[in-house]
C-alpha cells in the first residue's frame, strides 16, 4: 500500500469516527462507519499490525515496536503526522517479514520520545 492510499484510508477512518457522533440518517451513518471499518482492516492487514499501532495512534497512545537489537519492546510517541505513522507501519511490516536491518530501525527511531520496556 502506498502512502496516498494509506492517507485515503486514514481520512475514511476519521470520517467514520466523526459520523458516530453526528446526527445523521441511520443508513448513511451505517455506510460511512462500514467504509471506515473496511479501511481500518485493510491497513491492519496490509501492515501486519500485530502491535495494534494504528489503533494506538488513533487513540493518541504510544506505539510499540520490537527492538531488533535487544528483542525488547520500545514505546514510541509519534507526532500526529500521517507520514510518520505510515513509516512506522512499513517498518513494523518489514520487521514482521524478517526484512528489517538494525540500521533502518535505528534511523527511524532516532529523535523520537522512547520508553524502553526491557
Amino acid at each position: 500500500m502506498n502512502f496516498e492510499i494509506f492517507e485515503e484510508h486514514l481520512i475514511c477512518i476519521y470520517d467514520g469516527v466523526a459520523a458516530l457522533s453526528k446526527d445523521l440518517d441511520a443508513s448513511v451513518k451505517e455506510v460511512i462507519v462500514e467504509k471506515a471499518r473496511q479501511a481500518y482492516l485493510a491497513c491492519e492487514t496490509e501492515f501486519i499490525d500485530e502491535g495494534k499501532n494504528l489503533q494506538r495512534w488513533l487513540e493518541d497512545k504510544h506505539c510499540v515496536v520490537k527492538n531488533p537489537i535487544t528483542d525488547g519492546v520500545l514505546e514510541v510517541r509519534l507526532p500526529r503526522d500521517y507520514e510518520v505513522l505510515y513509516e512506522l507501519l512499513v517498518l513494523c511490516k518489514k520487521q514482521n517479514e524478517g526484512d528489517l536491518s538494525e540500521e533502518a530501525f535505528l534511523e527511524f527511531i532516532e529523535g523520537f520520545e522512547i520508553e524502553d520496556d526491557e
